[in-house]
């Protein structure tokens, strides 16, 4: 497309139903300072190369500041890619960049990515990605879409990762381009607008990572069974750690100390010269701290009436009396 028919296509872009339109209509109506600066520049920005230097501008200031002041520079990020989607090679790699900027405002900022422009512009971002095998539906509108309240981070993905590749023009570039990552909170859930498809979701929790992949509709987004906490086992002697322990399963086998989880049920304790112990994992996961009992000893005392063959005679240990009659001595023997 002519440069004169490019700035005219986003002229059109900027003064019709996707234009600018100022607060309250968007996420950037109540902020001030150095990102509504970025998002005024938006306004004024005509070629493609001011756009994409824009959307970097934007997405370096998306982790600082106040949730507003965020949730603009993640809608200024996305508007910048979403009008450079409009035409090229590249425009579905700029039209998933589009999407991820605007979900990432969506999260931040509910209630003004609920007006009209961001509402019309998250659509047709999503529209523009289009269908791809595996993954997106043809032809499908975004569909209301609610995180459950969780704690951990959430990743969304093409369920079929290659076939987005071959859809975006197979560049580097389009790796991992249309990933969502959502963080998620234990104080709520979050709503979002996510095409209908199938979605490689990966939850990361501190206890580990899991990981399913889902068809996504509309309604609540299934997640993967939260990983089970890892558990270390701290064996002691008082307040000494005990050495060379074992740690064994039900049925007697040993396991390897780096793959205990809460779930694994209860484990034997056990170490030479000690009391094997049976204990359940704790359910939160951490350390368990493990008190081990020392074995019994049986002490053996060998009583001789000569002396044996080939040893050195020491001190007797008697003599003693039994009975009113005199015992017989008891010798050490060393060699």
């Amino acid at each position: 497309m002519p440069a004169r028919a490019w700035t005219s296509a986003v002229a059109w872009l900027l003064s019709g139903g996707l234009a600018w339109a100022g607060p309250p209509e968007t996420p950037c109506a109540r902020v001030e300072g150095p990102v509504a600066a970025l998002a005024a520049r938006l306004g004024s920005t005509r070629d493609r190369g001011a756009f994409a230097r824009l959307a970097q501008d934007a997405a370096a200031l998306v982790d600082a500041g106040t949730p507003h002041e965020r949730a603009c520079a993640a809608y200024t990020a996305g508007s910048a890619w979403f009008f450079l989607s409009a035409q090229g090679a590249d425009r579905r790699y700029h039209a998933a960049a589009a999407v991820g900027g605007l979900l990432r405002a969506q999260q931040l900022d509910p209630e003004g990515m609920a007006a009209r422009q961001p509402v019309s512009r998250l659509r047709e971002a999503w529209l523009r990605v289009g269908a791809v095998p595996g993954w997106l539906e043809p032809g499908r509108d975004p569909a209301a879409v609610t995180l459950p309240a969780r704690e951990g981070t959430l990743r969304l993905a093409p369920a079929d990762p290659a076939a987005w590749k071959v859809a975006c023009g197979a560049t580097a570039s389009c790796d991992g381009a249309a990933d969502v990552e959502v963080a998620l909170s234990p104080a709520g859930p979050i709503a979002l607008s996510l095409r209908p498809g199938q979605y490689a979701v990966t939850l990361t929790t501190p206890c580990g990572t899991a990981r399913h992949t889902t068809p996504v509709a509309g309604g609540t987004l299934a997640l993967p069974p939260e990983p089970a906490c890892p558990v270390a086992i701290d064996a002691r002697d008082g307040v000494q750690p005990v050495a060379d322990v074992q740690l064994l399963d039900a049925a007697g086998r040993a396991l390897d100390p780096g793959s205990l989880r809460a779930d694994g049920g209860p484990v034997t304790v056990a170490a030479p010269g000690f009391e094997p112990r049976r204990v359940s994992l704790p359910t939160s996961g951490g350390t368990l701290e493990v008190p081990l009992v020392r074995c019994a000893v049986e002490l053996v005392v060998v009583v001789a009436r000569g002396r044996a063959g080939g040893g050195r005679r020491r001190r007797p240990l008697g003599p003693a009396t039994r009975a009113g009659r005199a015992a017989p001595a008891m010798w050490i023997w060393t060699r």
